[in-house]
């Protein structure tokens, strides 16, 4: 607890060990913030990769049988 709520780097008081200041816990904030567009960055791709397959996937049914199947997708 002894580096809790200290300042960015650009304010006083602020060190280059925290550049975005600490929380009140003493947590760095631009590792918690890295580690939170980790998280969502994987999500993201995750969700893009299942839509891709399944958009790939329907389409090429879709494309080689046509008819209902090309109406309905």
């Amino acid at each position: 607890m002894v580096d809790s709520l200290k300042p960015p780097v650009w304010r006083s008081g602020g060190t280059s060990t925290f550049l975005l200041g600490t929380d009140d816990r003493g947590r760095d904030i631009l590792s918690t913030i890295l580690f939170g567009c980790r998280t969502s960055l994987m999500v993201a791709l995750g969700v893009v990769v299942l839509s891709g397959g399944l958009g790939v996937t329907l389409g090429l049914l879709a494309g080689y049988y046509g008819g209902k199947l090309d109406a309905v997708v």
